[in-house]
């Protein structure tokens, strides 16, 4: 705990240092409730509700891994844990890299140009995501074996974990594309349908659980992540779709 406050006072400060740079306060000022303060808080606050939403995800699947065997829950998180960490930190990186190219797309209403770039970055990201399924999917037991086998996780471990790893990798794809398109539907300024898209991922995903559970036991779990993923692709791109509709991207 003390070295993750330690990193992120030293990114804090990196930050800050960069801001002043750029010949910008660090220092929070307050003007009144301006009608741009306002607009920002309208955006802000279905993104805030819709992370908060996903967020219950975890703690709900943990819930449930609970009503199966024992280690079930501990199984559960290291099956997800380097994927997680492996998608986390694609994301920040797609979040960084494609944020100011849609902004200034859709601040110039360029947006068949919008659309154009959208698909070139669904077909790299898609092809890179598949690869990165496909790994996992078939050096799932030696990634596990290399990160964790040790003291007492046991061969036995590695198998088990190893087979929940592998069906949490079916998720790649969705998550990375689903993560893409927030972006550019938030850019769009419609962030009351990512929050919509939230709910539903939690229906989803509670019903995803009990049904696969019933047929595969703790992989089921990883599976409906997976589900829960693609639904929210799909809405999210249709979203996506009827607002290029409106403002004229599509003939």
């Amino acid at each position: 705990v003390t070295f993750t406050v330690l990193g992120f006072a030293i990114e804090s400060a990196t930050l800050a240092i960069g801001v002043k740079n750029l010949a910008y306060s660090i220092i929070p000022r307050w003007h009144g409730w301006t009608p741009e303060l306002r607009k920002v808080v309208k955006l802000y606050i279905p993104m805030v509700a819709a992370t908060s939403l996903m967020n219950m995800s975890d703690l709900i699947d943990q819930s449930m891994a609970a009503l199966l065997p024992a280690g079930s829950v501990s199984t559960l998180i290291y099956g997800s844990k380097i994927i997680t960490l492996m998608m986390s930190l694609t994301v920040t990186a797609i979040g960084t890299a494609v944020l100011p190219a849609f902004s200034r797309l859709v601040a110039t209403k360029k947006f068949k140009e919008l659309r154009k770039t959208y698909r070139d970055y669904v077909f790299a990201l898609g092809t890179i995501s598949i690869l990165l399924t496909m790994l996992f999917w078939f050096e799932s037991e030696t990634i596990i074996r290399l990160f964790f086998k040790r003291g007492n996780f046991n061969l036995e471990d590695v198998s088990t974990t190893a087979q929940v790893q592998k069906m949490f990798a079916l998720q790649i794809p969705f998550y990375i594309l689903s993560s893409l398109t927030v972006r550019v539907v938030s850019t769009l300024q419609e962030n009351r349908p990512i929050l919509i898209a939230a709910g539903i991922n939690l229906v989803v995903n509670v019903a995803g659980n009990l049904l696969f559970m019933r047929w595969f036991g703790l992989s089921g779990i990883a599976i409906s992540t997976a589900v829960v993923y693609a639904v929210n692709l799909i809405f999210l791109y249709v979203t996506f779709r009827r607002v290029l509709q409106k403002r004229g991207a599509y003939p």
